[in-house]
């Protein structure tokens, strides 16, 4: 648990670090991000490989949980819409990183961009490399294990 907070904090210094940049639909760094794309970038930025594509809906793969909303840590993945039309990232204290249509990518509060809808948190970062699937908002989670590739070597 330890080791999978450090890399969270990773992934939040890394998401705060763009604060600032402009938002542009489909963007994913270094300039200017989207909010799928800030995600990604921050993850890829902790160590993590991530793709971008479309989807239609969450899914949670068994390593990465839903959390509740009111259970939060820093760098868990908050959802927004119905269907989800955001994502943020949570940096504690009550507040989110995100970059939204109209504005530069920066800090608000959890309900800033609306209603939450629901929340993850990547569960064995110590042991897992994170794949997501993020574009528009609309996300697809999946997670594959360091330790399945080791084993194939």
């Amino acid at each position: 648990m330890i080791l999978d907070r450090w890399v969270a904090s990773r992934a939040v210094a890394a998401a705060k670090a763009q604060i600032g940049k402009r938002y542009v639909w489909g963007a994913a760094g270094p300039d200017a991000f989207d909010c799928s794309g800030l995600m990604w970038s921050a993850w890829k930025k902790a160590g993590f490989s991530f793709q971008r594509t479309t989807a239609a809906k969450l899914a949670v793969h068994p390593l990465v949980r839903p959390v509740s909303l009111t259970d939060l840590l820093p760098g868990d993945m908050i959802f927004y819409g119905n269907p989800i039309t955001h994502v943020a990232m949570y940096v504690g204290d009550g507040k989110i990183v995100h970059a939204r249509g109209g504005s530069a990518v920066g800090l608000g509060t959890i309900r800033g961009p609306g209603t939450p809808v629901s929340a993850v948190r990547v569960i064995s970062a110590a042991k897992a490399g994170v794949s997501l699937w993020l574009i528009g908002g609309l996300a697809l989670i999946s997670v594959l294990t360091i330790y399945q590739r080791r084993q194939r070597r």
